[in-house]
């Protein structure tokens, strides 16, 4: 069964949601852990989280991240990573669907327009304000309603407190 936006249910958004939450434990960047999966039309997924290119220092390895504008350089964004990671393997990213813990920044964002991909679901909001590329150009949904990681996770993780979230608010 594909994973087409007007076919979408609220138990595969919550499994892909599932997905990057999950990943973003395994991120290595101590500032912000960040997980994504990115679903395609055929069904297949790919998944990932922030860290440093593989055989570069991560940034746990000495609890230090180069930062510009409050941003981490050494790792790689977990939505550039799943982008990176499908062309890779030759998966194409055109109306793939984007599932993500965290808001994407600005640079990630010019990547995930480049990329084809037309829908983003998230569930926590960043503080980046300046973006370069308009945002009307891709459906985004905000799953939840922390900025943070609050009431989302205590609900989150039961086996079905996710649908309060859905129905009370955005979806």
């Amino acid at each position: 069964m594909g994973f087409m936006k007007n076919r979408l249910t609220k138990k595969q958004i919550v499994t892909a949601l599932h997905l990057a939450k999950t990943q973003s434990v395994y991120a290595t960047c101590p500032k912000k852990q960040v997980g994504a999966a990115l679903l395609y039309p055929s069904g297949v997924a790919t998944i990932g989280f922030n860290c440093a290119p593989s055989g570069h220092y991560q940034c746990n390895n000495n609890n230090k991240c180069q930062e510009e504008n409050g941003q981490c350089q050494t790792a790689i964004h977990a939505e550039m990573g799943v982008i990176i990671e499908s062309a890779f393997k030759g998966i194409s990213t055109n109306n793939a669907i984007l599932f993500c813990t965290h808001f994407p920044c600005n640079n990630c964002m010019k990547a995930i327009i480049a990329a084809g991909i037309n829908d983003i679901y998230y569930l926590y909001q960043c503080s980046e304000k300046n973006y370069t590329v308009d945002l009307k150009q891709i459906n985004i949904t905000k799953v939840g309603n922390d900025t943070q990681h609050g009431d989302v996770d205590k609900i989150y993780f039961k086996k079905y407190g996710i649908n309060h979230i859905l129905k009370n608010k955005t979806i």
